[in-house]
This record gives structure tokens, sequence and C-alpha cells, in this order.
């Protein structure tokens, strides 16, 4: 996907505006089908909260803001833009792989 500043502008509205992040979760089932025409399950986002300060917003913010003009300048074809979700998802998961001794060193840095 080609990014352009319009894109870019509407991305940013979409981060900035509340409503839109909490709409966005789906609450109905999502069945995809596999290679094989077998029909998969995906478990669906839900909205949560988390508090944080607004300079923690921003910065959280900011990452995506990070990735989506990297990939417009790179020029990669990565059809989705990051999000405050997506971020805290990857954290989360990458969090989850680590051991014990890697996970406290970067926790307590």
């Amino acid at each position: 996907m080609k990014f352009n500043r319009q894109s870019l502008k509407n991305s940013e509205k979409k981060v900035k505006d509340i409503d839109s992040f909490i709409d966005g979760a789906d609450a109905k089932s999502i069945a995809g089908v596999n290679k094989d025409s077998s029909r998969i399950k995906r478990e669906l986002t839900k909205p949560v909260s988390i508090s944080l300060t607004d300079t923690d917003r921003k910065t959280l913010d900011n990452q995506a803001k990070r990735f989506n003009l990297l990939s417009y300048q790179l020029e990669l074809n990565y059809d989705k833009q990051l999000n405050r979700s997506d971020i805290v998802r990857l954290v989360a998961n990458n969090l989850a792989k680590m051991s014990d001794e890697d996970f406290m060193k970067f926790v307590i840095r």
C-alpha cells in the first residue's frame, strides 16, 4: 500500500479520535478460510483502557506515526497502518517470549 500525505493525515486523525479507536473493536464472530479451505476462527479484539500520562500517550502514538512514515519513505507495500493496539499487542507478545531473566532486565531498567 502506498501512502500519501492525505492518508497519513487521516491516520493521525484516527489515532487522535478515541471513539474511532473504541468503535474499531468488533463484537461479531469472524471466521476465515485457510489454504485447504477449512474454516479457522480468529480471536476478536475488545476495547480495553490503559492509563497513560499525556507524555506516554504521545510517545506511544509517535511510534505508530514513525512506522507509518518509515513504511511510506521506504516504499514498503505493507497493507496495514500500525495503531496503538498493534503496538501494545507487539510489546506484550514479545515480552511473553522473553526468558524470565531477559524479562526482568527489560522491566527493571
